[in-house]
């Protein structure tokens, strides 16, 4: 992925001092850039889902209790002291 950082909220970039068609062509290349990191994260997202999924399968988990992510009304939730996933 080559996508450069595009940043016109600093004046790096005065987006008034463009043209039409200079405008044209940093709307189209940032709207790309943002696509190709859309598209990046999901599938990170998904390698991290899928990878959780067998871990959690091969883990010989220690369950502990975790009040970190609980309220007045919800129970303690579990985690494993080993792959440091929730059950």
């Amino acid at each position: 992925m080559s996508s450069e950082n595009i940043n016109i909220s600093d004046d790096a970039i005065d987006v008034n001092k463009l043209s039409n068609d200079e405008l044209i062509a940093l709307r189209k290349k940032t709207i790309h850039i943002r696509c190709e990191h859309y598209r990046l994260y999901n599938e990170l997202y998904n390698n991290i889902q899928h990878i959780e999924r067998v871990l959690y399968n091969k883990c010989d988990h220690e369950w502990d209790v975790d009040y970190s992510g609980s309220s007045l009304y919800d129970g303690p939730d579990r985690i494993c002291k080993k792959c440091n996933l929730y059950q």
